[in-house]
């Protein structure tokens, strides 16, 4: 008797085990409550330091050179 797999509907994407789904480019970045809010403060004029680690990979190293970029002046 085969197995049945139950589907999952998410906003208008079918995902069923062992189907293949054409998908956009991966997307890395830096957002999240945290930076979000810390960048809001500085607009505002409140002092702000953001603290966090990064691994010594290509991840690690992309998300340096994001945040480098986004330094307030």
């Amino acid at each position: 008797m085969p197995r049945h797999h139950p589907t999952i509907l998410h906003e208008r994407i079918e995902f069923e085990p062992g189907r293949l789904l054409q998908v956009g480019p991966a997307v890395l970045s830096t957002g999240g409550a945290v930076s979000n809010t810390g960048l809001a403060l500085h607009k505002l004029g409140i002092p702000t330091r953001l603290m966090g680690k990064t691994g010594r990979d290509s991840f690690g190293a992309a998300i340096r050179e994001i945040v480098a970029g986004m330094i307030p002046t």
